[in-house]
């Protein structure tokens, strides 16, 4: 019997249903005397982690696991939020578009950043500034679901880096074929998402690795070059820097009333 019952706790789907009750029951304890409260799924919620592990390629931690409660969760909040302000009548915007206008009603006006404040923030994120930059990969596909999808992708990364072609292995992709050549970050995130562009991007050159989620399947993917743009000057910039400051800010604030809201809301878990 404990001996079943420890494999039973060790299903990622127990402990992820685990980690959200207790997260619920956090909620339900510190707010005793709410009188709003939303409704999670727990299948929508299993729906997510599914779609977020194919995305990132891995199992998720408790951390990612944690942060796709408390999206749900604020998603949930700003919704009923804007069934309360009455911003789902006239046409009755879609789900992303009630959001947008929820946190909308959030937001505060956001000063002129100064000259310090934008250097500050390019010495931080000038790597998204680089313009030119793309790199070339070689990859084995897999279509969702596919039986021939490798089940132990160890033994599969070790078989890929005996092969000096491996263009025999995997699935014909109709669409992007085993060599991708030249593609940017942006471009890659339009294709595969911003997770598979950013691994994709911290790979080093002549390795294989996987395996990679995306909408299209599961990848391996070896880099094969990368080439780095130079860095631009501030100067040159500068008007992009203050946008990206500014919707930052706005993020930022938006976010902090977004916490304020939750505290007058009980969060409830839902069995479907």
């Amino acid at each position: 019997m404990a001996k079943a019952l420890k494999s039973l706790l060790g299903e990622p789907l127990v402990h992820f249903l685990l980690l959200g009750a207790l997260l619920f029951a956090g909620y339900s304890i510190f707010k005793p005397g709410s009188q709003r409260r939303v409704v999670l799924a727990q299948k929508e919620l299993q729906e997510r982690v599914q779609e977020r592990q194919k995305t990132l390629g891995h199992p998720l931690s408790d951390e990612e696991r944690k942060a796709i409660v408390d999206e749900y969760a604020e998603e949930m909040i700003l919704l009923n939020e804007a069934k309360l302000l009455n911003l789902n009548h006239g046409d009755e915007p879609k789900r992303d578009r009630l959001l947008q206008l929820a946190r909308e009603r959030l937001d505060e006006v956001v000063p002129e950043p100064t000259r310090q404040q934008l250097e500050s923030y390019f010495q931080q994120h000038s790597s998204q500034y680089r313009m030119g930059a793309w790199v070339s990969f070689d990859q084995v596909f897999f279509a969702p679901k596919s039986p021939a999808t490798p089940a132990n992708p160890d033994s599969f990364l070790a078989l890929l880096a005996s092969k000096d072609d491996a263009s025999s292995l995997g699935e014909a992709d109709p669409v992007m074929g085993n060599h991708l050549s030249e593609l940017t970050r942006s471009q890659l995130k339009a294709l595969f998402g911003e997770a598979f562009a950013d691994t994709l991007f911290a790979l080093p050159e002549s390795v294989w690795r996987g395996p990679l989620g995306s909408k299209y399947g599961t990848h391996y993917v070896r880099v094969v070059e990368h080439h780095e743009a130079p860095m631009p000057r501030f100067e040159d910039v500068q008007a992009f820097l203050r946008k990206d400051w500014k919707a930052m800010k706005h993020r930022e604030i938006q976010d902090e009333k977004l916490q304020e809201l939750r505290h007058e809301y009980t969060i409830v878990s839902r069995k479907d």
